[in-house]
């Protein structure tokens, strides 16, 4: 071990020169390396150099360095270190070198001369002072963290910890020189274990490692940490410490686990729930579906996920559900979710209605959309009801308008007949040489044709209730005048019984703006069963205005056999009435009050009853009247006792109606000129003028609206001539000026007031200055 050559070898792989100096002699020998390190080439003979010449070879400022060593060496024998810096021959490179001299003793201890190595450390001092910088901004960002920084070796013993470890019970001085181990909680240490030695072995940071496991704090508690390590290599590469940045993150694994167990009893919901809930990616697949499906489509999860639902969608519903699915993409899930409905075919072929309202899942990071979720609902039973609902309703509407035909029809042939009864019965009545037996023949049978009128009316009234044709039309009229000209009417009846009829009316305003005919009805039906069915006593008709809700008030009181509270609940009924002996000796359908709650309602109003038996019952009617303005003053319109100066066309297919017609207007004075049928009215229209034409609707050849329409249509002398529906049926009410090619309406049976007054309102009869209407002759 002692051969030259291999202390040679050794130098040279270990990078050290050595050298030595005689003290006697003062001469030097250098090693090769020596020469190497200085960056000189060894000259034949050269053994070494002279002070001089290594000398100039180092900084000015460490030159003084070598001199001192060797008298250092010289006196006191021991060994000494320098560091000097240097700058290399060959190249020029500032070096740094650590320079070693120790004295060569004789055998018997005398110094007879120096022996040294030196060695290249520029390297290895600048990775150390580098080290030692990072090592001290680390320390300053350790401490001013609120994480805690700490510094272990190989063997996990703590080294460095930083102040910030106080927020756990801890100082650092408390936990430096233990290892971290120590502070593990049990079930983590094998793999933090493993973690530290990975990085010592390897000198590399997975960050796919999970690094986090729970620390103990000083109390005794365990908190979740997550560490972020860094490797400190020495000059030579090799791990000699972890630096660990330890972030508390108990608040995120509590989050976490809350989340998971959410998540896990949402999923059981969903594993257990019958509706069919998806998850569906952004390319259309799904990517979850719950268990619900093999029930309701006999179809495994397994076997849908990864396709998409389109594939059984039926094709006429498949745009609805893409367009959902597209709507929630393209508003990033800010929109609201459509309800749509749409049919899948089941594995069997049944085809299954689904009703769901996609929604978009967004994450809040980002914005962007994660995927698209839904819960769809098996609607299969309802939209079959559904479709047996709109066949039924269907099927209802076909027999409403059959109904609404066979009571049109109904009401102009009972009507027809009912307008020559009535008609006639009036013009006999009216004569002066009509015996006494004949004349009260005569009444009783005008008052069984208005029986007859009376039920007709109800039925018809019934009738539009059901078709929900019973409309309002306000206009302003006079309470004052309704409520006594109504009450008037009963004067014989209540006479013939010898009832006391009386008015209280208050103060009333003197016009306000409701429907007087339907008013005068519901007072027409609770003053004539007040007059029905009281023997003895009297019938009050009152009414008050109640100004601070805008209301007219309307009472009719009798003195009668009254009601029990269970009469009174079936009272409004439909045909219903509380006592059939009562009905049967008074007459009636069971409608009246039905169809009187049936007006006021549509008036925005209520009605009501007060009774007891044995004494009386009080009925109540509130309706919505605001107060108005008088209109503008017309002229009278004639009454029967005027002459009219008028040429009237007549068109009736019933002889009777068209002799009764003619024999009330010619007594008024009017030229009366007949047609029985659609044609005779157009030829008549065609070759005469005339001031009004009386158009029966329902006519064999020609209906009335027919004929009336190519008067108006086609060029004649009565194109613009007033022309009245003459007509019993029961959707009249609905012709007016504004319909077709009528002005107004005629109805059967005639009354003569009715007829004048249609003829006043078509001919416009006060033209404001009280002259009479144009005419056709």
């Amino acid at each position: 071990m002692d051969d030259p050559r291999f202390v040679q070898l050794a130098s040279q792989v270990a990078g050290v020169g050595y050298w030595r100096r005689d003290v006697a002699t003062d001469a030097r020998i250098w090693s090769d390396q020596m020469f190497a390190l200085h960056g000189l080439t060894r000259r034949r003979g050269q053994r070494g150099l002279r002070d001089d010449e290594f000398l100039a070879l180092y900084a000015p400022e460490d030159r003084g360095k070598f001199a001192s060593a060797m008298e250092r060496i010289r006196a006191t024998g021991e060994g000494v270190d320098v560091v000097a810096r240097m700058r290399r021959a060959s190249d020029g490179a500032e070096r740094t070198v650590a320079f070693r001299g120790e004295p060569d003793r004789a055998p018997g201890g005398e110094i007879v001369g120096l022996i040294g190595v030196m060695r290249d450390v520029t390297d290895r001092r600048a990775a150390a002072e580098a080290l030692a910088e990072s090592e001290t901004r680390y320390r300053l960002l350790a401490e001013a963290s609120t994480d805690i920084v700490l510094r272990v070796d190989a063997d996990d013993v703590i080294h460095y910890v930083s102040p910030s470890v106080s927020r756990y019970g801890y100082t650092p001085r408390d936990l430096v020189g233990r290892t971290g181990f120590s502070l593990v909680h049990p079930d983590d240490q094998s793999r933090v274990r493993g973690l530290i030695g990975e990085l010592f072995a390897t000198g590399a940071v997975d960050p796919q490692r999970d690094r986090c496991y729970r620390v103990r704090t000083a109390a005794g508690d365990w908190v979740w940490m997550e560490g972020n390590p860094s490797v400190i290599r020495d000059p030579d590469g090799v791990p000699v410490a972890v630096i660990s940045q330890l972030r508390d993150v108990s608040e995120r694994v509590a989050a976490a686990e809350k989340l998971a167990a959410s998540e896990a009893r949402f999923r059981q919901l969903a594993d257990n729930a019958s509706d069919l809930i998806l998850e569906t990616g952004l390319d259309g697949a799904i990517t979850y579906v719950s268990p619900s499906c093999f029930a309701l489509t006999g179809r495994k999860p397994e076997e849908v996920v990864g396709r998409t639902a389109l594939k059984w969608t039926h094709p006429d519903d498949a745009p609805r559900l893409v367009e959902a699915f597209q709507t929630q993409l393209k508003h990033r899930g800010a929109s609201t979710p459509k309800v749509i409905e749409y049919r899948i075919t089941a594995r069997d072929g049944r085809e299954i209605w689904l009703e769901s309202s996609p929604r978009a899942l967004v994450d809040p990071a980002s914005g962007e959309v994660l995927c698209l979720t839904d819960v769809a609902r098996d609607v299969t039973a309802r939209k079959a009801l559904e479709q047996s609902l709109s066949e039924a309703r269907l099927a209802a509407e076909e027999a409403a308008r059959v109904k609404a035909a066979f009571m049109a029809n109904m009401s102009h042939e009972i009507r027809t007949p009912l307008t020559a009864i009535l008609g006639f019965t009036s013009l006999l009545a009216a004569r002066d040489d009509l015996p006494g037996p004949a004349r009260r023949q005569v009444g009783r049978i005008a008052s069984a044709g208005q029986a007859l009128l009376a039920i007709v009316n109800d039925i018809l009234d019934f009738s539009k209730l059901e078709a929900g044709q019973m409309a309002t039309r306000p206009r302003p009229v006079r309470p004052a005048e309704i409520l006594a000209e109504t009450l008037e009417l009963f004067q014989p009846q209540a006479s013939a019984k010898g009832l006391e009829l009386s008015l209280d009316l208050g103060t009333l305003p003197p016009w306000l703006s409701l429907d007087p005919d339907k008013l005068r009805q519901v007072v027409v039906n609770l003053v004539g069963n007040a007059v029905k069915f009281t023997q003895t006593g009297a019938v009050t008709l009152a009414a008050r205005y109640a100004d601070e809700v805008g209301r007219l008030q309307v009472e009719v009181r009798d003195t009668g056999c009254g009601m029990s509270t269970e009469d009174q609940a079936k009272l409004f009924q439909r045909f219903s009435q509380i006592d059939g002996s009562l009905a049967r000796a008074h007459n009636g359908t069971g409608l009246g009050l039905a169809i009187s709650r049936a007006l006021v309602e549509a008036m925005g109003g209520e009605i009501g009853v007060v009774s007891r038996p044995g004494e009386g019952s009080v009925f109540h009617v509130s309706v919505r009247a605001p107060i108005v303005e008088a209109p503008p003053m017309r002229g009278d319109a004639p009454d029967e006792a005027m002459a009219l100066d008028l040429r009237i066309l007549v068109a009736d297919d019933n002889a009777a109606n068209r002799e009764l017609a003619r024999v009330l207007l010619e007594a008024l004075g009017a030229e009366v000129t007949e047609a029985a049928s659609g044609a005779d009215a157009l030829a008549a229209a065609g070759a005469l003028p005339f001031d009004v034409i009386l158009m029966d609707l329902r006519m064999p050849d020609m209906e009335g609206g027919v004929a009336a329409r190519r008067i108006r249509d086609e060029p004649g002398p009565n194109q613009t001539v007033p022309i009245l529906a003459f007509t019993a049926d029961v959707r009249t009410p609905a012709l007016t000026a504004q319909s077709g090619p009528f002005d107004g309406v005629v109805r059967k049976p005639i009354e003569s007031r009715e007829l004048l007054q249609a003829l006043a309102a078509c001919l416009d009869y006060a033209d404001g200055e009280g002259g009479e209407a144009e005419h056709a002759r």
